[in-house]
């Protein structure tokens, strides 16, 4: 489980036109997105705002998980390189 969501400071300008209450409806349905896929009721107007908070959250997970692998295949190579002669 991908245990963080990518919170941009532009959504505090792109945003600006939301009430505290509508943001915190917003953010709070991304993070539960985030965790389990499912797509939030939104009722007021952040529901307007989702689809772009939605694609940006996939997107940045997509690529959190292509770096996670290449870290695991390049740590992987780490632990399989011969020890240099001399050396136990």
């Amino acid at each position: 489980m991908k245990e963080i969501t990518y919170l941009p400071n532009e959504y505090l300008e792109e945003m600006d036109c939301l009430g505290d209450a509508e943001f915190g409806r917003l953010i709070r349905g991304l993070l539960y997105y985030s965790i389990n896929g499912e797509e939030p009721e939104l009722k007021g107007t952040e529901r307007l705002f989702w689809k772009t908070v939605r694609n940006r959250e996939n997107r940045f997970a997509e690529a959190y998980t292509k770096k996670c692998d290449v870290n695991a295949k390049n740590g992987a190579k780490g632990r399989q390189a011969e020890k240099p002669n001399g050396f136990f």
